[in-house]
């Protein structure tokens, strides 16, 4: 439950429900199940256990944690809150249901077109780990310029 308040941080700085940010919801959750090996996604989670109910026990972290930053709770639950959209319970949370059964947003197609440069600072420390990364690069056509 801590780690909610900074994934609805990294969600607001980026993220809208109607997927104009870089990142959605979907995407956030993806990525947390699939790259981080997380069970269920935290969103998904939220919209399971109630965004009502998370949002309670966050604000009562917080108050135990002598209102430490970390534990507060995220104003965007406050207002899902108000607004009585509490998950799966009410068939809209941070994602819509029918039937029970979450309806998954579409997956925006990966961008094509490549940056015209990408700057890596090679390390003395720990040249065996970016090794592989530089020989992607190399094989994928990119040139090095040393300093």
């Amino acid at each position: 439950m801590p780690g909610q308040s900074r994934r609805a941080s990294l969600r607001a700085r980026g993220a809208t429900p109607d997927g104009e940010g870089t990142v959605c919801l979907a995407d956030i959750d993806r990525i947390l199940t699939g790259a981080a090996g997380f069970r269920t996604a935290p969103f998904v989670l939220a919209d399971l256990v109630g965004i009502d109910l998370q949002h309670a026990v966050m604000a009562s972290i917080y108050g135990l944690f002598y209102n430490e930053p970390a534990f507060s709770p995220f104003p965007i639950s406050a207002q899902r809150v108000a607004a009585g959209l509490y998950g799966q319970k009410t068939s809209i949370g941070w994602f819509r249901y029918e039937n029970g059964k979450r309806i998954e947003p579409d997956v925006a197609a990966a961008p094509t077109a490549r940056p015209k440069s990408v700057w890596l600072h090679r390390s003395a420390e720990h040249a065996e780990l970016q090794a592989p990364l530089i020989a992607l690069l190399s094989a994928a056509g990119a040139r090095g310029r040393a300093r």
